[in-house]
């Protein structure tokens, strides 16, 4: 088991029941929900620290951090994301979410909430209940 597995969390529980039956290209969008909100707990309140309270270099570097994070973790998970799912619904929150942590100097600290990873397993559970629904009428 890996490290981001141990410490993971959807919806309070470690593994769910829906989670054993996705398929390796569901688990890795999971995990790779899980990791985006993982680093986001991190670099979101850290980066408002810095913009909030340091010099105006640790401001900079606070502002990339959360560029950073928006183009080279979040914006090629959305990608992935829409392209798998064609959820496009989950846009309507995280865009403005997005626009706020990176435009407000405080924003960063609404990245702690597990936004990614709670709509990502929401989502790939409602597939699989589907697809045992779609089983179950054909076998009757």
């Amino acid at each position: 088991m890996s490290l981001l597995d141990k410490l993971s969390w959807v919806n309070g529980k470690e593994r769910s029941l829906v989670e054993r039956h996705l398929d390796d290209r569901e688990r890795r969008l999971l995990r790779h929900a899980r990791t985006i909100d993982l680093v986001d707990r991190v670099l979101g309140p850290a980066g408002s620290l810095l913009e909030l309270y340091g010099s105006p270099l640790w401001q900079g570097v606070g502002i990339g951090i959360g560029i950073a994070e928006l183009a080279l973790l979040k914006m090629p998970f959305m990608y992935r994301y829409y392209r798998q799912t064609k959820d496009f619904d989950a846009f309507y929150f995280w865009v403005p979410k997005e626009v706020f942590a990176t435009g407000v100097p405080f924003g960063g600290f609404i990245d702690i909430m597990h936004t990614y990873s709670s709509r990502t397993h929401t989502i790939l559970e409602r597939r699989v209940m589907q697809e045992k629904d779609d089983d179950y009428a054909a076998s009757a």
